[in-house]
């Protein structure tokens, strides 16, 4: 209740500039918002969970990892792991 009420005791420029950081990361993160390729899409058949038969063994889940931190440089590993849905 302490934050509220030193909130709404704030002036809207004193707000303004304790967010502008924080607005200055979303209008970037909205301006090199990655764009998705339908076409790659469309030409690859997937399914999404929906779509699958938990009942029925053969339904896999495919989950691939890069191992490197916070950089690519050097060297990592990539892993590549599969689980049928049906039997974990």
């Amino acid at each position: 209740m302490d934050t509220l009420k030193k909130i709404k005791t704030m002036s809207s420029a004193t707000i303004d500039r304790k967010l502008k950081h924080e607005k200055e990361v979303l209008k970037f993160n909205l301006h090199y918002k990655k764009r998705k390729d339908y076409s790659l899409l469309s030409e690859v058949p997937t399914k999404t969970s929906i779509d699958l038969n938990r009942q029925v063994p053969g339904n896999i889940q495919v989950d691939c990892v890069e191992h490197c931190g916070a950089s690519a440089a050097g060297e990592y590993i990539n892993s590549l792991a599969t689980v049928d849905i049906y039997s974990g």
